[in-house]
């Protein structure tokens, strides 16, 4: 709708005060709001106004959330969400997008005790010479005992 939406606003107060206070510009202020509204009346800016106002609830960002396995949110009628609903549940850059890698058991045990194997040689070592790589080759093993233990399968180390 294009109307200076102030200027009716002014009017419309301007009227209503009057009328209400039975003052005696109360017609001038209405004979004002008319000639401001031109052919339409009250009524039809206020159905005008009410369908703006709708349309623009609808672009607005929704209060529900739509959540990823990634622990993103996105806002009901977002792009975002429209991306996960047309990609499986997962949002644009997520981690849970990313396909899971298939090896055999035995392949994953072996790459879990070598990776132990060098944490224990880091550990007797360097550990106190570098930390971080010591907490990151912990970190491997235990991701990998993790994994193993949540199949079901392999010697925890």
């Amino acid at each position: 709708m294009t109307i200076d939406k102030q200027q009716l606003q002014k009017l419309l107060w301007a009227e209503a005060a009057s009328f209400r206070a039975d003052c005696a510009d109360w017609k001038r202020n209405t004979e004002a709001l008319d000639e401001f509204l031109g052919e339409k009346t009250v009524g039809e800016v206020a159905l005008e106004l009410l369908a703006e106002n709708e349309a623009l609830l609808k672009l607005a960002p929704s209060k529900e959330i739509i959540w990823c396995a990634c622990g993103d949110g996105h806002a009901a009628n977002s792009y975002g969400a429209g991306f996960m609903d047309a990609n499986g549940g997962v949002c644009q850059n997520c981690d849970a997008a990313q396909p899971m890698v298939s090896c055999p058991l035995e392949l994953f045990e072996t790459l879990r005790d070598s990776a132990n194997t060098e944490a224990d040689e880091h550990r007797q070592c360097m550990a106190t010479y570098r930390p971080l790589r010591q907490a990151s080759l912990d970190s491997v093993v235990k991701k990998c005992d993790d994994l193993l233990a949540a199949k079901g399968k392999g010697e925890q180390s």
